[in-house]
């Protein structure tokens, strides 16, 4: 990664395969590259987060209402502490939500441009409960600098139209 907003907090994670990701101390994807070419169409901040991110999803259990609740798992509206691990290559969250214990790991792979999200979930309430996950990205694969191109113009279109 070469430009962009340097942040103290933000945890860098890195693969011999080429990924390099930049991860705001809550968990959301700043940036996140393969070589020149970005991964994230938007660019994740400590307010806001940006659009990918993991989902955990309640189904409602017999007698607990008709609603689905959920929680992301990812960026400022997330229970998740974050932690990179010695090597750089992982990032590692834990957290706690309606009686699930949780685990996540973002892993780059070595030999490969990969990554994968490990997920662990524990019940700590007396009764079983119906759960699933999602993940959400904004792909992009073009060269980084479009995609600060592309937010400039569409941020000039949208002031000049109030005008």
């Amino acid at each position: 990664m070469t430009a962009g907003v340097a942040d103290s907090d933000a945890i860098c994670l890195t693969s011999p395969s080429g990924l390099s990701l930049r991860v705001n101390a809550n968990g959301s994807l700043q940036r996140f590259d393969c070589g020149p070419i970005s991964l994230l169409l938007f660019l994740g901040n400590e307010v806001e987060g940006g659009p990918a991110n993991l989902y955990l999803r309640r189904r409602p259990a017999k007698g607990r209402g008709t609603a689905v609740e959920w929680i992301p798992l990812l960026g400022p509206r997330s229970p998740t502490t974050f932690q990179p691990s010695a090597s750089a290559d992982t990032l590692t969250g834990l957290g706690s939500w309606l009686g699930v214990d949780y685990s996540i790991s973002l892993v780059l792979a070595k030999s490969a441009a990969a990554w994968f999200w490990h997920v662990k979930l524990t019940n700590t309430s007396a009764t079983a409960q119906e759960l699933d996950l999602t993940y959400a990205q904004d792909l992009a694969l073009v060269f980084w600098s479009f995609t600060c191109q592309n937010h400039a113009a569409a941020l000039f279109a949208s002031t000049s139209e109030m005008e």
